[in-house]
């Protein structure tokens, strides 16, 4: 399978979903559950480098004046007061996003695996992990410290490590059976000859990125944040082993299967058509 027919699962997936998927797709990313396709990184510094000041500015002795005066009135008592209500809620939200992202990930893989399968879903499947809260965090927190381990060797081993382990919270969300480690090394042991894939899988995605980001605000990553992942989970479909069929010959979507009852320990595997295609994890 290409790219094209990961996108097109995802598309005969969602249809008749978009709204659910729209909705599900923006509270996973405001709960620090989704893949949106990048990151930025943000870099302080307070100092200045002479050598990089413009020769006419440092010849004009009121542009050091203007700095002073501007960090005055920043650090000043009635701004900070202003401002400290804001920080606050801003630490209590990365906060509560530290804990519960690993538990939303999971879920929100489930939901998009359900999709994908022609499962029912339902908004509450983002929240269906919650009774393994502790293993969901475990995987996330283990999954962050060695992509960043890897990154500080250079960015490219990082980003190869991100795609090593990106289908830990699959393998969590169907194999309640396993650890978080064992999640982890499930990942590696799968997506060794496909991690070019999935990477090039995202890539096919910058477009609509960046015109979502610069023609309409970001208003159209409401869109392509349930269509990217639908892919993924599509994709994961592919390198487990255990595609399903979930549109019919003419196109149209298939009739969705029956679900798990919420909160049950749900075993997706058991509705595949081939078993011995799953990943011998005895053997990692």
């Amino acid at each position: 399978m290409f790219a094209k027919d990961f996108r097109k699962v995802a598309r005969d997936s969602l249809r008749n979903k978009w709204w659910l998927a729209i909705f599900t797709g923006f509270v996973a990313t405001l709960l620090g559950g989704a893949n949106t396709g990048g990151s930025v990184n943000f870099n302080h510094s307070q100092s200045i480098d002479p050598e990089l000041v413009d020769a006419e500015l440092v010849g004009d002795p009121n542009i050091f004046d203007i700095f002073k005066f501007s960090y005055d009135v920043l650090m000043s008592p009635e701004i900070m007061a202003m401002w400290l209500p804001l920080f606050t809620m801003i630490a209590i939200y990365s906060l509560v996003l530290f804990f519960i992202s690993g538990a939303v990930n999971v879920g929100y893989s489930r939901f998009n695996l359900y999709l994908v399968d022609g499962v029912q879903v339902a908004f509450g499947d983002l929240f269906s992990e919650f009774p393994q809260f502790w293993r969901a965090f475990v995987m996330n927190f283990l999954r962050g410290l060695y992509v960043f381990l890897w990154a500080l060797l250079f960015v490219i081993p990082g980003i190869i490590a991100s795609y090593a382990y990106a289908m830990t919270p699959y393998l969590l969300a169907e194999r309640p059976d396993l650890t978080a480690s064992q999640s982890i090394a499930a990942s590696k042991e799968m997506m060794k000859g496909h991690k070019g894939e999935l990477f090039y899988l995202h890539l096919t995605f910058i477009g609509w990125i960046l015109l979502s980001v610069f023609l309409t605000w970001g208003i159209g990553l409401f869109l392509v944040v349930p269509y990217m992942n639908a892919a993924e989970a599509a994709f994961y479909r592919h390198v487990s082993g255990k595609s399903q069929q979930v549109v019919s010959n003419d196109g149209a979507p298939s009739e969705p299967q029956s679900r798990p009852p919420m909160f049950e320990e749900p075993v997706p595997v058991e509705r595949t058509k081939d078993r011995s295609s799953s990943l011998d994890m005895d053997n990692l």
